[in-house]
């Protein structure tokens, strides 16, 4: 045990300090209460940084509110520039060619003929509905329009 006063170490039952005279409930005293100004400090920092952070999120969601809202490419706000700190410019997405038939429509399995060959054996070949498309000769992840 040492004393928190002066740093002396202390044997073990002493009731005061033989070099600075502090008692050892003083020592006690003086550590609990060091404990209770750091865990005070702690949750007042601990505030400031909540209410920080409830700020942003707020001006977060209204800027996300109001600029959500305002249709784009509107009129009111072409003219003016916005010097938030969430300035987000929205764009449409984008349409991309479908990935099965490469933008054309037409059935990948049959090249949009509709039929197909089968292989029948012993070298004949016989003619028959499409298997993917069920002869209407389009695309069926796109329905023909060739985009996503």
């Amino acid at each position: 045990m040492f004393c928190y006063n002066c740093g002396t170490e202390l044997p073990e039952g002493a009731k005061f300090c033989f070099k600075c005279g502090k008692t050892v409930a003083d020592n006690a005293g003086i550590v609990h209460k060091k404990d209770r100004a750091i865990k005070r400090e702690r949750k007042k920092n601990m505030k400031i940084v909540m209410a920080a952070l409830v700020v942003i999120l707020v001006l977060y969601v209204v800027q996300s509110l109001t600029s959500g809202g305002s249709g784009g490419g509107s009129s009111s706000s072409s003219g003016s520039s916005s010097s938030s700190i969430f300035n987000h410019h929205y764009e449409p997405p984008k349409v991309l060619d479908c990935l099965t038939c490469d933008g054309d429509g037409d059935c990948p399995k049959c090249n949009g003929y509709g039929t197909q060959s089968n292989y029948a054996g012993a070298g004949d070949y016989v003619d028959s509905v499409c298997s993917r498309c069920h002869g209407s000769r389009t695309c069926p992840t796109c329905g023909g329009s060739g985009k996503r």
